[in-house]
């Protein structure tokens, strides 16, 4: 690239700072500011780009105040960093100060930092500098006009910041390492924005708000750190699922992409558009989150394995917050490990010494209810023997009504989304790979709930429990309907695409002759 480029922008930065430094008043560094400003401006103008810079934009979650936040035809595109002349830059510097260390340990974890001494140029992704560093041919104090690049670095670092886009991650790894830092940011932000809302330091309490619905309609009394560490995931593997599912990124509101989410993950796309309404005006971490995981292609990182979303929860778990991980025992039961204990069940359940049930779980007569799915490794080891066992006694072609079928008696709780999330996917993935079945989410019963809610919850009444579901609020209570069948039915929903649809006499003939009990609608 030419060292020519930016040449007159480079002139005019030149004269002006050494106008600033001759006079010998106030701190070296804050007389590159206006400068700096400007010469991101005309470089964007030359590059045909709306440049806008923000002074002093403060990253909460990470303590530091990077000089300047840098937005891009109205989108965010990263942060610069300015030094006096002469500190250098780090990969550089030679005697870095305490502070300087600190800083540069917080600003390593941004995607798209530009760092400059005004001598010295350079730019950083995630810590790791991109290419080479930049120098400036003349003296910062008496070069003035005569001031040019030395080569053409210059030119390629500032259009490399100013053009930045995230590069589509080429592994698995390569993108828990990107993710996972925004994540642990996010949470962070969150946590810290709740502190200043409950101090009266902000405008709105917008994230109050968002944590007493969370707390009013799913998890009561959970504390505000928990809930930080629940909106990050949630809001990140919700972008996740989005991508996932091939849903483009470019230049479309968090709001669209939760639109279009819900039509095949009703809750996860209602979660991201409420948990974002408003918050993307007071989160910095947020468009960056979603600027990343927009390049994310899927079907490259995954090469079509059906456990590549598995794999990718575990990892982000583990370099997300390990020692969270262990506080939540969210830890996962080998694959053979899972498949024995479900066929060790099924055994159980076809011995005619013990419960001769002849089909075992794929009898349907069997309700299978797993209390903590986690990522539902277990509901699909079920799905897995219950096809083997329909497919010996009926044939192949009997296995996908038969699959949709168990789902009207498969439950599934967990109480974070975002191993939710990666059930919902990887069952929904299974189905059609390998069974040729489609289940509409909204006919699952796979729910976003607590287990072990304490029965002090003022969400529990006489042994009813009230869970959230894709079609709203639904109270679970337990009986027999008038065909004898017996089981967990929703007492309160009046949506026929309930998850938790009243009892199985309802879905056979459309009527509802359940008894007062269920008190079906």
């Amino acid at each position: 690239m030419s060292r020519d480029m930016f040449a007159d922008v480079i002139s005019e930065f030149g004269a002006s700072v050494a106008r600033k430094l001759r006079l010998a008043v106030g701190q070296p560094e804050a007389q590159l500011r206006d400068p700096f400003a400007r010469l991101l401006t005309r470089a964007g103008a030359q590059l045909g780009l709306d440049v806008l810079t923000v002074d002093e934009t403060p990253l909460d979650a990470l303590g530091v105040r990077p000089d300047f936040l840098v937005n891009v035809a109205g989108a965010q595109a990263g942060f610069a960093e300015l030094k006096a002349p002469g500190r250098k830059l780090p990969g550089t510097w030679r005697a870095p100060t305490r502070h300087e260390r600190d800083q540069w340990a917080q600003l390593q974890l941004l995607p798209n930092v530009l760092y400059s001494d005004g001598e010295q140029w350079a730019l950083f992704h995630f810590g790791e500098m991109a290419g080479t560093v930049a120098e400036m041919d003349g003296d910062l104090r008496t070069a003035g006009v005569r001031l040019r690049a030395a080569d053409g670095a210059f030119a390629r670092v500032i259009e490399d910041f100013l053009l930045w886009k995230p590069v589509p991650p080429r592994s698995i790894t390569d993108l828990v390492k990107a993710v996972a830092k925004l994540c642990a940011l996010l949470r962070d932000e969150v946590e810290q924005t709740l502190i200043r809302e409950h101090a009266g330091a902000e405008p709105e309490p917008i994230f109050t708000a968002l944590a007493e619905d969370w707390r009013t309609y799913l998890f009561p009394g959970l504390p505000d750190k928990e809930f930080a560490d629940a909106y990050a995931q949630t809001v990140t593997f919700s972008l996740l699922l989005a991508r996932i599912d091939g849903i483009a990124f470019e230049g479309t509101t968090v709001a669209e992409i939760a639109r279009q989410l819900g039509k095949r993950h009703p809750l996860m796309g209602k979660a991201l558009d409420v948990l974002t309404e408003g918050a993307e005006k007071r989160s910095v971490v947020l468009g960056t989150l979603q600027r990343v995981i927009s390049a994310v292609d899927w079907d490259v990182l995954s090469s079509g394995r059906t456990d590549a979303t598995l794999r990718l929860y575990e990892r982000f778990l583990d370099r997300y917050d390990p020692e969270r991980r262990q506080q939540t025992g969210s830890y996962y039961t080998p694959d053979p490990v899972v498949r024995c204990m479900v066929r060790f069940a099924d055994e159980i359940l076809t011995d005619r010494e013990r419960m001769g049930i002849a089909w075992g779980l794929a009898s349907e007569n069997v309700t299978i209810l797993d209390p903590a799915m986690g990522t539902g490794s277990y509901l699909l080891a079920v799905i897995d023997k219950v096809a083997r066992t329909i497919s010996d006694e009926q044939g192949s072609d009997a296995v996908a009504p038969q699959v949709r079928e168990l789902f009207s008696r498969m439950i599934g709780f967990e109480k974070q989304a975002c191993p939710y999330a990666v059930a919902q996917l990887r069952i929904s993935q299974a189905l059609m790979a390998e069974h040729r079945a489609e289940v509409p989410d909204k006919k699952t019963r796979l729910l976003l709930a607590d287990t072990l809610d304490s029965a002090e919850d003022d969400r529990l009444h006489d042994d009813r429990v009230w869970l959230e579901t894709p079609t709203g609020r639904c109270q679970l209570g337990t009986g027999t309907d008038q065909c004898g069948v017996s089981g967990a039915f929703c007492q309160s929903c009046a949506s026929e695409s309930c998850p938790l649809l009243q009892s199985p006499c309802c879905q056979s003939n459309g009527s509802c002759g359940c008894d007062g009990l269920l008190g079906c609608n």
